[in-house]
């Protein structure tokens, strides 16, 4: 599994993946065959947002997070003590935890959790965003996932982490997390270039009719038509603006941060020359099909 003391660079990450075997490339699967649609990425890089907007147009039942893969378990038992109050909060999750109590640690285990919060919908959907950190297990396991990963500016996370509760406020700490992650989705992007799907926050905001029709040729139609209803805004405040629709901001940047912003993007340059990624394009479905 990939865990996220394997990432260095730099200062921050030192590593070498020459040795990694590129594997399980083959043809993306049938749209028919896709049921199950993860997505992951650093915290606060606007996974909530993508997981709503995936959700409502693709007609996709999107479950509350369920750390399943990050916090629910100490070793391979299951350890719902371990997981955030927000979570167990939700008494969907709490009672489909009860559930599988017993069951060993896996993708089948996760996509019974899945099925006990969503019913019977024929297709499923999950974010959480450290279940990054298990997506190469996940698409080595199973045939049938998607796994899409959220790629936002480093400084924009680093600089939202600061004002959450429940967060390290260390800058080099959050940028660390910013350069792990980003390495470990270009090595599953490597492995599995036609199920692991990377969109950039920003382009999503800018563009977000563009993002759904690239994504239409991907991602299969569901037939949930209830409002999704992920997460409660009340319990998890720093959540609501993935409510409003996605629409680009600009943020000068403080003169007492400038430096942390030069810092910042200097090393996101840095890992997109190290370990390069593809990114979804608006309008790219076409172009996608005819590369595979």
């Amino acid at each position: 599994m990939l865990k996220e003391r394997q990432a260095r660079i730099p200062f921050i990450v030192q590593a070498d993946d020459q040795g990694e075997v590129c594997c399980n490339r083959g043809h993306a699967p049938s749209k028919s065959s896709i049921d199950l649609i993860l997505i992951g990425g650093v915290p606060r890089s606007g996974t909530t947002l993508t997981a709503r907007v995936i959700g409502e147009n693709f007609r996709i039942p999107m479950s509350p997070e369920t750390h399943y893969f990050s916090y629910a378990h100490r070793g391979d038992k299951l350890a719902t003590e371990n997981l955030p109050k927000e979570t167990l909060n939700d008494y969907r999750v709490a009672a489909a935890y009860g559930k599988i109590s017993g069951r060993s640690r896996s993708v089948e285990t996760f996509r019974t959790l899945l099925k006990e919060i969503h019913g019977s919908s024929a297709i499923l959907g999950e974010k959480t965003p450290a279940h990054l950190t298990s997506f190469t297990d996940i698409l080595s396991d199973d045939q049938n996932v998607i796994c899409i990963v959220v790629v936002r500016d480093f400084f924009a996370v680093t600089e939202s982490l600061r004002n959450v509760s429940w967060s390290n406020p260390s800058f080099i700490m959050n940028l660390r997390r910013c350069a792990r992650y980003f390495r470990m989705t270009h090595l599953a992007q490597k492995r599995f270039p036609q199920r692991l799907i990377v969109l950039k926050y920003e382009t999503l905001c800018r563009d977000e009719e563009g993002t759904i029709s690239a994504l239409t040729s991907i991602l299969p139609q569901g037939n949930f038509k209830d409002k999704q209803n992920f997460f409660d805004p009340k319990i998890e405040p720093w959540k609501r603006d993935a409510l409003l629709p996605p629409q680009a901001r600009f943020r000068k940047v403080p003169n007492d941060r400038i430096l942390h912003w030069l810092f910042a993007k200097a090393i996101q340059c840095a890992c997109c020359m190290r370990w390069p990624i593809r990114f979804l394009k608006p309008h790219e479905a076409s172009a996608r099909e005819q590369g595979e």
